[in-house]
């Protein structure tokens, strides 16, 4: 299975290297037609390079649609393959995910900088009561063109209550980003409510390398004398985006877990409205 897997993705790789690169179309809403290259966005507009070498800003409420090499297929979004950014979305965007097939999802930013999320787990075997509920937010800022911080929480709906508050800054633009998080668990039984006296940190950086494939890695540790560095997670993946499809293929190295077996291979995946 593991050998598969690395098949897959070799093969999905070798094919996105041989895409050629495409000019981006954005059809406004009164009808008429830009093309040229994306070179910077923000949550409420985007930068088009021209094909005379000018540049002209759009405002995203203008547009009816983006084809081609598109801001969606060159934004590294909300998470990497896990690892949350300080990236948000436009009013109104909203997507699909499955991750590790048993875990899907649905994002949604009712306004500009501002998403809600919610999902459940399809796991067999386990009753509805079991499966795993929980929902998420987040909230942004962009500083300038390249900065961005962010406020966010995730938490479970189930009997025991458990998550993470946590902030996050994101430095960079659509062709590479690195993200850097804090955050602190906690837990609600009911009665008693706690939170972790040790933050965890997360570190991740994202890498364009063609029209529909990016290379990401994230990684977390926590802020503990105790922690070994044989247990620290690394997780290498690539992400392709064709139109409203986007699919995040990776691996889990864990030291410790290397010299017992095999990393874990993850699978994410994705569907714009």
């Amino acid at each position: 299975m593991y050998k598969i897997f690395l098949l897959l993705l070799i093969g999905m790789a070798f094919l996105s290297a041989q895409d050629n690169a495409k000019r981006t179309r954005v059809e406004l809403t009164d009808g008429s037609a830009i093309y040229g290259q994306i070179i910077e966005e923000t949550p409420t507009t985007i930068t088009l390079q021209l094909e005379n070498g000018a540049s002209i800003k759009l405002n995203r409420s203008s547009i009816r649609s983006i084809e081609a090499g598109s801001a969606q297929s060159h934004r590294v979004g909300p998470y990497l393959m896990y690892l949350p950014t300080a990236e948000t979305l436009p009013a109104g965007t909203a997507y699909l995910t499955d991750n590790e097939i048993f875990f899907p999802g649905i994002t949604y930013a009712p306004v500009d900088n501002w998403l809600l999320q919610g999902g459940f787990s399809i796991i067999p075997g386990l009753s509805l009561n079991e499966q795993l509920k929980y929902v998420a937010t987040k909230a942004g800022i962009r500083l300038s063109e390249r900065h961005a911080v962010a406020l966010g929480a995730f938490f479970t709906l189930n009997e025991f209550n458990a998550g993470m508050f946590y902030g996050a800054y994101t430095y960079g633009d659509r062709n590479g980003q690195i993200t850097a998080m804090v955050g602190w668990g906690f837990s609600n039984n009911g009665n008693d409510f706690f939170v972790s006296d040790n933050a965890l940190i997360g570190l991740g950086g994202y890498k364009q390398v063609s029209d529909h494939m990016g290379f990401m890695i994230e990684t977390y540790f926590p802020l503990d004398s105790r922690f070994e560095f044989n247990n620290l997670p690394v997780t290498p993946a690539l992400r392709f985006e064709y139109g409203k499809f986007t699919i995040d293929a990776g691996v889990m190295l864990v030291l410790e877990a290397l010299q017992q077996g095999f990393p874990i291979p993850l699978l994410n995946l994705r569907y714009d409205f």
